[in-house]
């Protein structure tokens, strides 16, 4: 029996599936299409190498593709170089607080020459957490470059800035690096609501920010945290702070030395600036909280309406100091309306250090007087005097007509 014919159309119907299945890998082959990393023969399982696999599957988006991971632990044992104008997307971050958090998708990297990731101009991170093994350097990244929910841990140098005419972070977060965040020349840099906490991996404080030469950031919200220095400034800095939250943790007598942390430091032999807006400062277990005074030449400090907070009595030898300059430097400084009224222990930390003085051109509005708990007793026995002060007159008046009988 002889085959039957076609339905009528059914060639045209193969003809044009088949035309659309060429179009959609030649679609996939110029970017522009999600590209899973699973495809690409990764794993996934943290203990198969991945490197080759993320690597094919990144040439393979090219410019302006997308690079998918979905859940797993990916293992880097090599330095994959994303080209320009690429995004890496994965399924989003758990708060990386603590190592037992759970974590939909992590890129494990055991590279020990090299960053685990070079990203070259125009590149994009969503949704990543990025863990090394206690050594070497998470990313750097050139030119400019976009961080949305990305998480850096288990580094000597989380993430590594150069040459930065663009960069945006939006919900950073870096934890137990030595250093969190190294810049070099930045023309805009920006920072939206990070959390660096900086104890690195041998429980130490560590540094967050480190700014090498002409670097303009600025920090809207967030905390940096657990610091021996919060943000380390060079030469020709430009710093930005609006409503960060700043805390340290006490130094611990073994592994740290150091006494006290300092929040923002202004050294090197060429000017820097930084404006701090509506910060929020714990300053217990620091030394200063905007240090000025390895600043060699310049620097200027405008600081505005940052509220402190103190909870134990000041250790012995430790100067807890919200501003300090050295005497003579030529630091402007412009300081106005902080609040002290949650500064809890007898006296108050001081806006310059002991033997110091105002240099010239400087405005500084000194802080009220301490509330401790010395002077909020005090407090309470004027309101009780102010009550009693009627009755004082009354019976006043009543002895003298007494008396006057």
């Amino acid at each position: 029996m002889a085959d039957a014919d076609p339905a009528p159309g059914q060639d045209d119907l193969r003809a044009e599936l088949q035309r659309l299945s060429a179009r959609l890998d030649e679609l996939e082959t110029r970017g522009g299409v999600l590209h899973d990393v699973r495809r690409y023969g990764a794993v996934g399982d943290g203990v198969t190498d991945d490197t080759d696999a993320i690597q094919a599957a990144s040439r393979a988006a090219g410019s302006h593709g997308i690079v998918l991971f979905g859940r797993g632990r990916f293992l880097l044992t090599r330095t994959v170089v994303v080209p320009p104008d690429q995004q890496w997307q994965g399924v989003g971050i758990a708060d990386t607080s603590t190592d037992s958090d759970p974590v939909p998708n992590t890129l494990l990297t055991r590279v020990s020459d090299g960053p685990a990731i070079d990203a070259r101009y125009n590149t994009t991170f969503k949704q990543l957490r990025i863990e090394g093994s206690g050594s070497g350097t998470g990313m750097v990244v050139h030119g400019r470059v976009v961080l949305e929910h990305v998480s850096l841990q288990r580094f000597d140098l989380a993430l590594e800035c150069l040459d930065l005419w663009y960069g945006h972070f939006t919900g950073l977060r870096l934890y137990r690096n030595r250093v969190g965040v190294r810049v070099e020349r930045a023309y805009n840099l920006t920072l939206i609501a990070p959390r660096i906490n900086c104890v690195d991996p041998d429980d130490r404080a560590g540094i967050g920010l480190s700014l090498a030469d002409n670097v303009d950031v600025k920090i809207f919200g967030g905390a940096i945290e657990a610091y021996s220095v919060g943000i380390k400034a060079a030469h020709h800095d430009s710093i930005h702070l609006h409503s960060v939250y700043f805390e340290s943790n006490p130094p611990h007598p073994e592994l740290d030395p150091v006494r006290g942390a300092v929040g923002v430091q202004l050294s090197g032999t060429r000017s820097s600036t930084v404006t701090a807006l509506g910060c929020y400062v714990y300053l217990t277990n620091q030394r200063v909280w905007i240090d000025a005074d390895g600043a060699a030449t310049t620097a200027s400090i405008v600081a505005l309406g940052n509220t402190f907070k103190g909870g134990n009595p000041p250790r012995s030898g430790l100067h807890q100091l919200a501003y300090r300059w050295a005497e003579g430097s030529g630091v402007r400084a412009t300081i106005s309306g902080d609040q002290w009224n949650q500064v809890e222990y007898k006296g108050n930390a001081s806006y310059l250090a002991p033997g110091t003085s105002e240099p010239g051109g400087s405005t500084v509005v000194p802080p009220p007087l301490t509330r401790s708990m010395g002077s909020r007793a005090v407090e309470a026995g004027r309101r009780v005097r102010e009550r009693l002060r009627p009755l004082r007159s009354r019976t006043l008046r009543t002895l003298r007509r007494l008396v006057s009988r």
